[in-house]
């Protein structure tokens, strides 16, 4: 069962609201690296790009508490509330709040230059670093070279 728009669904819980089926692959994609990039407009308003068969512009508008209390993404889909890529950016935004309440001397990691987070920075430099960022995805690697 899929929450309607509007429902608060909270970074820490919204797999709970989504269909599981979505939840599970985008977890695994949003962990390959495929959030390309993540950056805070304003106060509580996010965009990301994630890449699939396209890369995707996902906006994510947040509360103080952490709910999500608006989304949306310019991809085609329109079988359920949410899609995969906006999927990818509330783990992305969930890892984000989570980096920010590590004890001293932890520190986050950002994609290079960018100031964007990023769960694993690749270690890569020159062409391998655009294969590190989205491995088996062409479109992101001709995009990043």
């Amino acid at each position: 069962m899929e929450a309607p728009k509007g429902l608060k669904m909270n970074l820490d819980d919204f797999q709970d609201y989504i269909e599981s089926r979505i939840v599970e692959r985008w977890r695994a994609y949003y962990q390959d690296g495929c959030v390309l990039s993540l950056e805070e407009n304003e106060p509580c308003c996010y965009q990301a790009e994630v890449e699939g068969s396209d890369v995707y512009l996902v906006n994510v508008e947040l509360d103080q508490a952490h709910n999500i209390v608006d989304s949306e993404c310019d991809c085609p889909y329109d079988l359920g509330e949410y899609c995969k890529h906006e999927v990818a950016v509330f783990f992305a935004l969930r890892e984000k709040n989570t980096e920010k309440t590590l004890p001293p001397g932890k520190e986050q990691a950002q994609l290079p230059g960018s100031g964007s987070l990023y769960p694993n920075p690749p270690r890569r430099t020159g062409m391998g670093k655009a294969h590190a960022l989205c491995p088996g995805k062409p479109v992101v690697r001709r995009l990043l070279l």
